[in-house]
Order: C-alpha cells, then sequence, then structure tokens
C-alpha cells in the first residue's frame, strides 16, 4: 500500500510511504518512508506519518509487527522510527550496498499493545 505525504496548504506530495510484505498468516508487514521535498524536512512528518501508518496496520488490518530498515548512514530515518515509537530489533551489516559499498541496515520493529 502507497500512501502520499502532504504539507497542508500545498498542492503537490512532498513523501511517500509505503507498507509492504504484509502477510496476513503472520500478521506483520514492513514500512518504508520517503520525504523528498526538502522544505518537509525537520517538521516531524515522518514520524507521524509512520507512527498512523503503523497504528492503522494494527487496527485496520489486524496486524500485530510492522517491521522497518534504515541504513546505518540515515540517521535522521533512525530518529523518526524511534520517534514513532519502534525499538531497534537488530542490525544486519554487509548484505546492502549504499553507494556501491556494502553497508549496516539497522532493523526497528513496532509491536501491537507494545509498552
Amino acid at each position: 500500500m502507497l500512501f502520499g505525504i502532504w504539507l497542508r496548504d500545498q498542492d503537490h506530495h512532498c513523501g511517500t510511504l509505503r507498507l509492504h510484505g504484509i502477510e496476513a498468516n503472520k500478521r506483520s508487514a514492513h514500512i518504508g518512508i520517503c520525504i523528498f521535498d526538502k522544505r518537509a524536512w525537520g517538521k516531524q512528518l515522518d514520524a507521524k506519518a509512520i507512527a498512523t501508518a503503523t497504528r492503522w496496520a494494527f487496527e485496520g488490518l489486524g496486524l500485530n509487527c510492522v517491521e522497518a530498515g534504515a541504513y546505518l548512514e540515515n540517521v535522521a530515518s533512525q530518529r523518526a522510527f524511534v520517534k514513532a515509537g519502534y525499538l531497534w530489533l537488530k542490525d544486519i551489516e554487509g548484505k546492502f550496498n549504499l553507494h556501491d559499498k556494502p553497508t549496516t541496515v539497522k532493523v526497528y520493529f513496532s509491536k501491537k499493545d507494545f509498552d
């Protein structure tokens, strides 16, 4: 599922959020976000969109867990997931490339009714 993210009073979207890899039998999914309009950076739209989509995945789709990954170098994404209530799960080293070099992906998750 692909969602658009808009700034108030704007006629174009400034980013997208994708809920994918939805597995009804496991009641889980993956989430990814991209805020590509730099005018929207620093406005906390990423964390708000992540939290809203995650809540919808739990309440609307009946999922129990949503997982996300962020490159080690992408500190802004890591902060957004943590601010949205996600917890760090593990690091995956060297499996993915960024700018043609192996990098680490930090994996985060949110679990329904997790305190």
